[in-house]
């Protein structure tokens, strides 16, 4: 494919709704409105510090490539003994309890 076919593909690429949205709180929000949006998934506020520690201690820990969809092996027991403590739910062990999205 030549750089100019590219060039007019591209051209036509639409934004996704989900940025059309996130476009608009944006704009509504320098207008003064108060807005919560949750269109893209963030929460309105900053991450905790705690989290944050975290994630960096992470890092420097050498974790720093990406997990198995299903999460890291060493902390699924662990997370679905105490989510079957906090939700008195259960599955069976072999069914991932949360996974990753992405949106292209």
């Amino acid at each position: 494919m030549t750089i100019e076919r590219l060039n007019t593909r591209l051209a036509q690429a639409r934004p996704s709704a989900t940025y059309r949205i996130i476009d608009r709180v944006a704009a509504r929000r320098a207008e003064g409105a108060s807005i919560i949006s949750l269109c893209a998934g963030e929460p309105d506020f900053d991450t905790p510090e705690h989290i944050r520690q975290a994630g960096i201690d992470a890092i420097r820990n050498g974790h720093t490539r990406y997990t198995q969809v299903a999460g890291v092996r060493a902390l699924r027991k662990p997370w679905r003994r105490s989510s079957v403590a906090k939700t008195a739910w259960t599955s069976p062990g072999r069914t991932p309890w949360s996974a990753t999205a992405a949106s292209m």
